[in-house]
């Protein structure tokens, strides 16, 4: 087994004297399995041609095609090229029973087949005896590093014809969603916004962002439900600018921690705190005691219990 990055896929693809018969795409980052998934099709074509993709090419499905179909559509022998393909999504859905018959097959996969397996959930998740396999694992999970993102979202104003500023580019990877298929949304609705302006600053992405109040207050939620205080802290701050009620953040986070109550229960002491927390916080801004801000950044902190 073999494994790259999703940014070196191309340029591994491209360099391999022969194309592999197995490809795993490994993550839970739909934009970069896209991507992926993209790259494999162009390069098969340029290697193979496209006269006769039609009748060479399977989409399967792990939650609606049987295995048998899979090894079926693995096995078959090209007619008119000389490799055929088949991309095999939601491998991850299939059964343990049915990941056995795969990992038999991997061992010895039919050279005229280039097989790629969707596997959306973390790497850490792909079985055992599949990795073990000859496989090429493609590792696309998501990007939760801020520097990471935004040399993602550079490449991708690259490819408009446009620029970023660092600290712009920054400032997107941290407030424009938690997804890269979100952050693409808000590329090109700054390559919109930009017009004829070959370089993207700060106030482009403050302007754009701001036209999502709504999406803004459920990043705040999502993030404090995921545990992600700092970025919760930031969302919050936003949705605040943005001119926010603070009573209406106070009350979906009353509900989030209702959820968050029956989903993943923690000591009776630390329920308590955090549903006095709420309280009293309530109870601070109906009277105007303290800074409304400073008020919802303590009701945050309370959910790190929660996080640790």
């Amino acid at each position: 087994m073999s494994t790259v990055d999703s940014s070196q896929f191309e340029k591994t693809l491209t360099s391999a004297k022969q194309l592999p018969p197995v490809i795993a795409l490994v993550g839970e980052e739909e934009a970069l399995i896209s991507a992926c998934l993209a790259v494999f099709k162009k390069n098969f074509s340029a290697r193979f041609g496209e006269a006769m993709l039609d009748f060479n090419q399977d989409i399967l499905y792990g939650d609606k095609d049987d295995i048998s179909r899979v090894l079926d559509a693995c096995q078959t022998l090209p007619v008119g090229m000389d490799m055929r393909m088949a991309v095999f999504h939601r491998a991850e859905k299939i059964s343990s029973s049915a990941q056995e018959e795969l990992a038999s097959y991997l061992k010895a996969p039919n050279p005229a087949t280039a097989l790629v397996m969707v596997w959306n959930k973390e790497p850490k998740a792909f079985p055992k005896d599949l990795a073990a396999s000859g496989a090429m694992v493609v590792n696309c999970w998501k990007m939760s590093d801020d520097f990471r993102r935004a040399d993602w979202i550079a490449a991708r104003f690259r490819e408009s014809g446009k620029d970023i500023e660092r600290e712009a580019a920054m400032l997107l990877a941290r407030e424009g969603g938690d997804g890269l298929l979100e952050l693409k949304g808000e590329i090109e609705k700054l390559v919109l916004f930009a017009g004829k302006e070959a370089k993207i600053q700060v106030q482009d992405v403050r302007r754009t962002l701001s036209f999502r109040p709504d999406q803004g207050v459920w990043d705040f939620i999502n993030h404090l439900e995921a545990g992600l205080i700092p970025k919760a802290g930031r969302a919050m701050e936003r949705c605040l600018e943005q001119g926010e009620e603070p009573f209406f953040l106070l009350n979906m986070m009353a509900r989030s921690a209702r959820k968050l109550v029956q989903a993943r229960p923690r000591s009776a002491a630390v329920q308590l705190e955090l549903f006095g927390q709420i309280k009293d916080s309530d109870l601070a801004l109906k009277s105007g005691h303290g800074i409304e801000s400073g008020v919802l950044e303590r009701m945050v902190g309370a959910y790190a219990a929660w996080a640790s």
